[in-house]
């Protein structure tokens, strides 16, 4: 096993993503601010759930695993994160958190 590293734990959080695992975390945002939209999945954290999704399966054909935990949304970002899981070849395994 690896060892954990700072710079490690540091770019699984910035990033979403432990490619060493083949993990994605996906999480929607929280509204911390007046001008923020409502909490949940949004534009962001669909584009960055794709980015991390076709690199994985571009990497390997092995499986891959979502932690998923979101308050819910924009239906339309959640429909596009839906459409890349059902787009992987990968075996895709979601282990959910809290109401999902």
């Amino acid at each position: 096993m690896p060892k954990i590293t700072n710079e490690i734990i540091n770019s699984v959080h910035e990033n979403s993503i432990d490619v060493e695992n083949r993990i994605i975390y996906l999480h929607g945002h929280s509204t911390d601010s007046v001008d923020e939209s409502e909490p949940g999945i949004d534009y962001r954290v669909a584009n960055r759930f794709i980015k991390n999704i076709n690199l994985l399966s571009m990497a390997s054909k092995d499986p891959i695993t979502i932690y998923l935990a979101s308050t819910g949304g924009q239906v339309e970002y959640g429909l596009s994160i839906y459409d890349a899981i059902k787009s992987s070849d990968c075996h895709i395994t979601c282990i959910g958190h809290g109401v999902v």
